[in-house]
């Protein structure tokens, strides 16, 4: 009866990371069983809304009914504190919504806004195809007689916002801003239940926020010397194929990535704290892990060694539950496995991915920074080749995770076994970043080790020293996190540019009140003619289908496209009609 109570008052803030999580679960669920019954099924898109709101409901009844994300009571935490704790992420998390608003406020400034977040270019059209298609599996917005094919789970809350409010003027940008403020809330607050449920004191989880969500490493170095010499230079430096960002970055340029890494964090979570694994727990932590893998491949696989070594640890104890999770959601993920497969062009994995420092520093081999600094050319010419370069690496990530290091160094003896392994799995992975690598972006570093740096970061963040209020710790702090300060700033900086900044004077006024017309599917080939003739690349911005697609296409378009379901899964391709 207590525990009951105890769970009523929504309006208290120690209790909304719970019920963030909860929601979170459940949006989860809804987003992947959404996507699986709509290609399965092959159903028309206007059931998408009505699936969606339908499973979410009930599962999130489900969720609270029989309270398979149990409440946390931390004994370490006062009520003040959990308050402190929780309005500090709400506001983290408003500041990364707010980075978007330009997209709910382009009606209000009449002119087509660009992409705040450089990304979102090929967002908008992933939204578009799966909100035009006339059925299911969608059709790519960008190559209309392809199907449109990449990991997509989360996009499905975002489309059925956009469905289901059929308002004159509400955009796919407008559905996107939204439906990214939703995720980085309940991302936000959901890691803060799990590291509030698994912290052993203040300590730990002060520190592993900080290490997971605000260290920068060595972007913290760029942006000042960048700040203090004035030199754009510096930050092309850092420009490497082989980025290490700070969860909160990687929250505000790719929720739907960071949503499958709170995925399997909270799936682990109720995994581990749950004591009898009956079939609804196998069956939540089934639909997680799917939503997971259609959510990123690269934070599945980041987290796939992982998951291998406690599953060995405790495949004693539970091994009938961990063979029916295994194969429910094998059965789950293969149907809509093709989403992956029959790329019109090859797609794939690089290995090996860096073979010198002109590949892994390009700025620092490039003319324009040996003629300004001739000293230093000779000394670069001496890592010359994989081997130079790969040692030039291992410095680099030793100072990019220097707070990690030391807290290894120092206390490692000390770390449990299972902590010893789990950290040097961390580092494994953080080291195959330069080896194996994705021909756009980089994706695999970036967005695969977010789990790695989830694990590694709370590892550490149990080693090291109680923080006291000192000026000069605070000022190491700072300096600690100034990367990602410096990030925000820019974000901040060039979303009020682009909220200022028509993106196309002539033609950007006839593209939005298309964009904003609710009646139509497809764009009027008289504007859009003219337009994508003076300017190709204004169709990432053409909320519509546009007859023909994109004439000229670069990987990052690839990857949005394939021949569709095909072999074993040729029973859901769509006979030829209209719209496919």
């Amino acid at each position: 009866m207590s525990v009951a109570l105890q769970d009523m008052p929504f309006s208290r803030c120690e209790m909304l990371p719970t019920y963030a999580a909860r929601i979170g679960c459940a949006v989860f669920c809804a987003d992947f069983l959404t996507m699986f019954l709509m290609n399965v099924a092959c159903l028309n898109t206007r059931w998408l809304p009505v699936l969606f709101f339908g499973l979410f409901g009930t599962i999130a009844f489900w969720i609270f009914h029989n309270r398979t994300v149990p409440s946390i009571h931390p004994a370490y935490l006062s009520i003040a504190q959990q308050r402190r704790l929780a309005l500090l992420v709400l506001f983290a998390a408003f500041l990364l919504a707010a980075a978007r608003l330009p997209y709910l406020m382009e009606g209000h400034l009449h002119h087509l806004v660009g992409p705040v977040v450089y990304d979102d270019t090929w967002h908008f059209q992933e939204i578009n195809s799966l909100v035009h298609s006339v059925r299911y599996p969608a059709q790519c917005s960008l190559v209309p007689n392809r199907y449109f094919s990449l990991y997509y789970a989360p996009w499905m809350m975002i489309a059925a916002i956009y469905l289901a409010v059929p308002l004159h003027g509400f955009t796919v940008k407008a559905a996107f801003a939204v439906g990214c403020a939703i995720y980085q809330f309940l991302l936000c607050l959901t890691l803060l239940y799990v590291g509030t449920a698994r912290g052993r004191s203040r300590k730990h989880l002060y520190w592993a926020i900080y290490l997971i969500a605000c260290w920068a490493g060595m972007e913290s170095f760029f942006s000042g010397m960048y700040y203090l010499r004035r030199n754009p230079g510096w930050l092309l430096v850092s420009e490497t194929p082989i980025h290490f960002p700070p969860l909160l970055t990687g929250i505000l340029w790719a929720p739907h990535h960071a949503a499958a890494a709170v995925a399997l964090v909270i799936c682990w979570h109720v995994w581990d704290r749950t004591q009898d694994k009956h079939w609804p727990s196998v069956l939540q932590c089934s639909v997680l892990l799917a939503f997971a893998f259609y959510s990123s491949v690269f934070v599945f696989l980041g987290a796939l060694p992982f998951a291998a070594y406690y599953l060995l640890r405790t495949a004693r104890a539970n091994y009938k539950a961990i063979l029916g999770v295994t194969c429910l959601a094998a059965v789950l993920i293969w149907p809509l496995l093709w989403i992956y497969l029959g790329k019109t062009q090859d797609v794939r994995f690089v290995f090996p991915f860096i073979k010198g420092i002109d590949e892994l520093f390009p700025y620092l081999a490039s003319p324009q920074f040996t003629s300004m600094h001739p000293a230093l050319s000779s000394v670069i010419g001496i890592f010359h080749g994989m081997a130079a370069a790969f040692f030039v690496f291992l410095v680099f990530i030793f100072f990019n995770f220097l707070l990690h290091a030391i807290a290894l160094m120092f206390e490692g003896k000390n770390l449990s076994l299972d902590n010893i392994a789990l950290a040097s799995i961390a580092i494994g992975f953080i080291v195959s970043t330069y080896f194996i690598g994705f021909p756009e972006g980089d994706n695999y570093a970036s967005r695969g080790y977010i789990i790695p740096i989830i694990v590694l970061g709370w590892i550490c963040a149990g080693t090291l020293p109680e923080i006291r209020p000192r000026q000069w710790i605070a000022f190491g702090l700072l300096l600690g996190a100034f990367g990602l300060l410096h990030e925000g700033f820019s974000t901040c900086k060039h979303a009020m540019y682009i909220a200022r900044t028509p993106l196309n004077a002539r033609y950007g006024g006839p593209i939005l009140a298309m964009n904003q017309d609710r009646h139509t599917r497809t764009a009027s080939s008289s504007v859009i003619g003219a337009a994508l003739a003076a300017d190709p690349d204004l169709i990432y911005y053409v909320e519509k289908f546009v007859e023909g697609g994109k004439g000229r296409l670069v990987v990052a378009d690839r990857q949005l496209e394939c021949l569709g379901p095909h072999g074993p899964w040729k029973w859901q391709r769509l006979p030829p009609g209209p719209g496919k």
